[in-house]
């Protein structure tokens, strides 16, 4: 509840505008078709993936279309998002202090700015699904959960196609994990069998659907041949300008995370899943070669992850300069 009491508070004053951005418009005016019975594609067109106009789709016919309301609507995915934060810290044995830290970073960091957060994206609602997978795969409680695990990263991969590199990070960091505790390939190959196929799951019924009213053509059209024409090359400044925009608008929390990544306090496998995890989101956010602030909220998961570590110290273990 403190986290959901944090984001309102936090976001409260973006409630009330009608439009904040034409995105946010987008998503809500064809979900509002969708309700109504058109078809995504075929009645109506965007370069997004569906999962994002379903997803509104079903919050319309369940809440309804008050603006008011899904902005509230956002403001608790974040929050329940901050909490999963926090719940995987846990899961990673870090103190307590560690996990809110985490959870209460994501919340301020996406509230301060109109397009790197307070703007509700695709992004805002993706990060959920990415955290509900990440921390069932850290459970590791058996089959069942694996399954869910990649069904719900699979659902955000259904709202925008970038999640696919998260997936990479979490498949290299189970692969290395494997090999140095020398699991049997077995256990390996299952669990990654089940995630696979949870992931695989919502774009094949998807794609199934367009098969049947036969449509297959423009899905795949949309899917791979539209999205594959996005990405631009920019100048090098670009990749420069566009993170240390980010970097700087972020700091001291930015030092935090530098600080987190290169800590020689913290244990080798988490050191090992930041980097990895940092080093993928970053470049799903470059790839594109577009400077859209709103990409950088997939990288927030991991910069408010890798940058609460360091409320875990003593004051002893951190220079004068970080103390102050």
């Amino acid at each position: 509840m403190g986290f959901i009491a944090l984001a309102i508070v936090l976001r409260f004053c973006s409630f009330f505008p009608s439009v904040i951005n034409h995105d946010e418009s987008t998503y809500l005016v064809i979900a509002d078709t969708l309700t109504q019975g058109a078809r995504y594609w075929i009645d109506y067109t965007d370069t997004k993936p569906v999962g994002i106009f379903t997803l509104l789709a079903v919050f319309q016919m369940l809440i309804g279309k008050s603006i008011f309301l899904f902005r509230l609507f956002a403001a608790t995915t974040l929050a329940v998002s901050a909490f999963l934060l926090y719940l995987i810290q846990l899961q990673w044995q870090q103190k307590a202090q560690v996990g809110i830290a985490s959870g209460v970073i994501y919340l301020i960091i996406n509230s301060l700015y109109t397009f790197y957060g307070m703007s509700p994206n695709t992004e805002t609602f993706f990060n959920l699904f990415i955290l509900i997978g990440l921390y069932l795969i850290l459970r590791r409680r058996g089959g069942l959960e694996y399954w869910l695990a990649g069904l719900s990263i699979g659902y955000a991969f259904l709202i925008k196609y970038v999640v696919l590199f998260d997936v990479f990070a979490f498949g290299i960091f189970l692969l290395l994990e494997a090999l140095r505790q020398k699991q049997a390939w077995q256990i390996f190959l299952g669990r990654a069998l089940l995630l696979s196929f949870g992931f695989l799951l919502p774009f094949g019924i998807f794609f199934t659907y367009y098969w049947s009213i036969g449509a297959e053509d423009t899905a795949w059209f949309y899917t791979a041949i539209v999205s594959g024409r996005y990405p631009k090359s920019p100048d090098w400044i670009h990749y420069l300008k566009f993170p240390g925009d980010f970097f700087l608008r972020f700091l001291p929390i930015t030092i935090f995370f530098f600080h987190g990544l290169w800590s020689k306090k913290t244990k080798s496998d988490l050191l090992l899943f930041g980097r990895i995890w940092a080093g993928f989101s970053l470049f799903a956010v470059m790839a594109p070669g577009i400077a859209f602030g709103h990409y950088f909220i997939q990288f927030m998961l991991p910069f408010s992850f890798v940058s609460a570590w360091i409320f875990g110290r003593n004051e002893v273990d951190l220079p004068n300069w970080v103390n102050r």
